[in-house]
């Protein structure tokens, strides 16, 4: 009987230790499963005719990253992009369906998408229009003295190269902060002002500043240069290009 008791104690200890270790195990798997993606997205248009730019939100959950596929060969990894559509075509109308793919933490992925309808432009559009047509980026500046070519964008803050530049249709200009700015505290518009173009469409008056087209002008693009006068009282050149 005595050697009894030890062993029935012995067999109770092991029991509890046991009971106590499955308990540990399966409280360590008791973790919160990362909530699946979906995508979901609107556009402020459909439809319209060229070149028609359309501006995307993105009302997705549970996503930490996007991928964009606009339909025509561009893409974009942007939260909630703007794309201009053109249409080529001089008789028929043509459609683009735009995808969004959503993942999350652990790379799973949901998809959707929508079509856009581009209608042919009865007419084409003028430069002003075209100017006028919606924001704009800057993705080079350069400055020329006569002798050093000097890539001023280059040495630009990464918070000053996501501004976007806006030219309105009623002649007015603004520059605005992007999706990044140097100071929080620093307000929306940068700076404004006025514009014009010459009747003959080659000089594009910003200011007091005259611009000239250095390459022809495109919905998507434009390139510019004008004179100025750099820190040390030297004139310079200045080219800029500006994308949608």
């Amino acid at each position: 009987m005595k050697q009894f008791i030890p062993t029935l104690k012995f067999s109770f200890m092991a029991l509890l230790a046991g009971g106590f270790l499955f308990l540990t195990s399966c409280s360590g798997d008791d973790t919160t499963p990362t909530a699946d993606p979906v995508a979901s997205f609107a556009a402020d248009k459909t439809s319209g005719t060229t070149p028609l730019i359309v501006t995307f939100t993105n009302s997705s959950s549970g996503a930490t990253r996007y991928e964009w596929d606009f339909g025509d060969g561009s893409s974009s990894t942007s939260n909630a992009p703007s794309h201009t559509f053109s249409n080529t075509s001089t008789s028929s109308a043509r459609s683009f369906t735009v995808t969004l793919r959503a993942f999350n933490a652990d790379g799973k992925s949901s998809t959707t998408s929508k079509t856009i309808n581009v209608e042919v432009a009865t007419t084409p559009p003028t430069k002003k229009e075209i100017i006028a047509a919606g924001p704009w980026k800057i993705t080079g500046i350069k400055q020329f003295d006569g002798t050093t070519t000097t890539d001023v964008y280059f040495q630009m803050d990464n918070c000053d190269k996501d501004d976007i530049y806006s030219f309105q249709a009623n002649g007015s200009w603004t520059n605005e902060e992007g999706a990044t700015k140097c100071d929080s505290s620093d307000p929306t518009i940068i700076d404004s002002g006025t514009w014009t173009l010459s009747s003959d469409g080659t000089v594009f008056k910003v200011d007091d500043e005259e611009w000239t087209f250095v390459n022809p002008l495109t919905p998507n693009a434009m390139k510019i240069s004008f004179d100025d006068t750099d820190f040390n009282g030297n004139k310079v050149e200045v080219t800029i290009d500006f994308v949608r």
